[in-house]
């Protein structure tokens, strides 16, 4: 997460003689050197910016696989379903309390790449 867009980042360091790399990020300019046997060598870092994932699939970069793709969405039951159904059996409707598991916009949505099927992100609704 960066500390200053609150993005999800994704970070990729590589050593690379001669190059220098600046990352703008909010304003904040960040440069990194190491220690090589010729020098300081600059340390390139690649960011990849994790677009807002909710509802609906995104086009994001895979961090497992590096290949850029539209993310395929899975809903699964979280914590704002199980309140929502904890709550109508509370208060007597017991007989509705199955409800929020068949509303899909009470559900968590779970993205995952189409590629290598790994998930890259959760998108919680509490």
């Amino acid at each position: 997460m960066c500390p200053h867009c609150q993005q999800t980042v994704v970070t990729k360091t590589e050593t690379n003689p001669g190059l220098l790399t600046w990352l703008i990020c909010g304003g904040l300019f960040i440069v990194g050197y190491t220690s090589g046997p010729s020098g300081p060598v600059p340390v390139v870092t690649h960011v990849i910016m994790t677009p807002s994932l909710k509802e609906v699939g995104g086009l994001t970069m895979c961090p497992h696989c590096q290949q850029t793709v539209v993310t395929k969405t899975e809903t699964n039951p979280g914590l704002l379903t199980w309140l929502i159904c904890g709550g109508l059996f509370i208060v007597g409707c017991w007989l509705c309390c199955v409800i929020p598991f068949c509303v899909e916009s009470c559900k968590d949505v779970e993205h995952s790449c189409p590629t290598c099927n790994k998930i890259i992100y959760v998108y919680k609704r509490i």
